[in-house]
């Protein structure tokens, strides 16, 4: 039975696709046009839309609140970057790529429920008022209706909400109310588990493993004796030895090159490469943030045909090595896609490298599978080594599945953070930026590793004291020994 929502044009496109026997892309996008118009929700991430002409309007609900969701998209934006189903009921919505593969929309008659019963106001609404007390409750019913991990840390968030519930009253203030927020999420360990204060300029983000910064942080702590609260000169001086310590690893790396001068860099200096010895490639990726990647003031498509634009480079310069090693032990992360562009140019065939689900209540989304195209541009099939570490975080965690799943490669290093979900932005009504992570992300082989991080095939300890005051890196030794040993 066709769907009443079906517009008489894209009743006519269908009958042209069925006579001709195909679907061009040309015609997918004008059903898609005809037939966007309408309410879509996703319950797995708490997000609906109302599309009108040329408009849209996106809220954020749980069982009892809902809002407008200010994430920035424009109605063209949306449109262009989420695909429609044959039966016109379900997009997959990717938010300007950034979501991906994204996550499916259902056609609704209306809105939630919660929706229907009226939407709270927020900060800069004529009739707004904060409300300690509701904030509190639409954060905590928000985890839990969309956390995924409450298991890893054993924690009882009916709990936790108890606790919090008896040190909120009335008079609670804004910066009160973070602390008590930022007290709900410490014990999950989660850094994709965030919060962010605009109004107050402050942050809240805790890691479940040491990053480089702990570790400079856990040194300087004891070389210069402190046991209480930093002074602003004692912060000064720790950002420099950080620093002055990042600068002595990056040293050490370039040691190891043929002719440290022939060092190339992207536009941005956030992307490195040379050759080591034995002809071996040396790709150094600080970052999958393409905004990082590119330049600051261009928008994401800009900067994806930079990104591209610097991989063709450094497929051109090393792609006739014996082997390359892809460093992101200092790669925090960014966005998924960044790495699959990468390993598009490191296979000769497509490659199913991960899965993901969403929490949907009790029960999980169904699986997504992600595979990469390779890439029709110079590519890379010999030997690989991705160099990992405990900061190796979220977007570069992904990116270590799709090197997990190749053939011809290994992991070197540290188990990665174990943070693979993906990021699911929320706000409260008075300004509080936070993330809910509530993907599974499962390898190519069946297995998750959210909470212990992506394992690796040979370990080794990575910005240690002793091998930064002996200059050197024993993961890149052995990354280098391991190709030598595929010729």
């Amino acid at each position: 039975m066709m769907s009443k929502n079906i517009s008489i044009l894209a009743f006519i496109l269908i009958a042209v696709v069925v006579n001709s026997g195909c679907k061009s892309e040309k015609v997918k996008k004008i059903i898609k046009e005809a037939n966007i118009k309408g309410t879509w929700t996703a319950p797995a991430y708490g997000v609906s839309s109302v599309v009108t002409d040329n408009e849209i309007i996106l809220y954020q609900f749980t069982s009892d609140y809902c809002q407008e969701w200010h994430y920035e998209i424009t109605y063209q934006e949306f449109v262009d970057s989420s695909s429609m189903s044959d039966d016109l009921n379900t997009i997959t919505a990717t938010f300007a790529e950034i979501k991906q593969p994204g996550f499916k929309m259902d056609r609704q008659d209306n809105l939630p429920s919660s929706c229907a019963n009226g939407l709270l106001t927020q900060k800069g609404d004529s009739n707004y008022q904060f409300d300690p007390q509701q904030e509190l409750d639409v954060f905590w019913q928000t985890f839990n209706e969309h956390y995924a991990f409450f298991d890893i840390e054993e924690v009882d968030w009916d709990n936790v909400y108890t606790q919090a519930d008896a040190a909120v009253t009335s008079t609670t203030s804004e910066e009160e109310l973070f602390i008590v927020l930022s007290e709900m999420i410490e014990p999950l360990k989660d850094f994709h588990a965030y919060l962010f204060s605009p109004t107050l300029e402050i942050d809240f983000i805790v890691n479940r493993k040491p990053d480089i910064e702990d570790i400079a942080l856990q040194e300087f702590v004891q070389m210069n004796n402190i046991d209480d609260d930093f002074t602003d000169e004692q912060e000064q001086a720790f950002e420099a030895y950080f620093e002055e310590q990042v600068e002595i690893h990056l040293e050490t790396v370039s040691s190891f090159f043929e002719d440290t001068d022939s060092t190339q860099f992207n536009e941005a200096e956030t992307i490195f490469w040379n050759t080591l010895p034995g002809n071996i490639g040396y790709i150094y990726l600080s970052s999958m943030e393409t905004e990082e990647l590119g330049l600051e003031d261009n928008n994401i498509p800009q900067n994806i045909t930079l990104v591209n634009q610097t991989f063709d480079r450094i497929l051109d310069d090393l792609g006739n090595s014996n082997g390359i090693i892809i460093d992101v032990r200092t790669n925090e992360g960014g966005d998924d896609f960044v790495g699959r562009m990468l390993t598009s140019r490191l296979i000769d065939s497509d490659l199913y490298v991960y899965s993901k689900q969403a929490r949907l209540g009790t029960q999980r989304t169904a699986e997504q599978r992600v595979t990469i195209k390779r890439y029709s541009g110079k590519r890379f099939s010999g030997p690989v080594v991705a160099l990992t570490s405990t900061t190796t975080s979220s977007a570069a965690e992904t990116f270590a599945l799709t090197i997990r799943a190749r053939d011809n490669a290994q992991i070197i290093g540290e188990a990665t953070g174990g943070g693979l979900s993906d990021t699911l932005p929320k706000s409260l009504p008075h300004g509080i930026h936070y993330s809910v992570p509530n993907e599974f992300y499962i390898s190519a082989d069946g297995l998750e590793f959210e909470g212990v991080g992506v394992p690796v095939d040979q370990p080794q300890s990575f910005f240690t004291l002793a091998q930064r005051q002996s200059e050197t890196d024993l993961g890149l030794s052995a990354a280098i020994e391991w190709v030598n040993s595929q010729q």
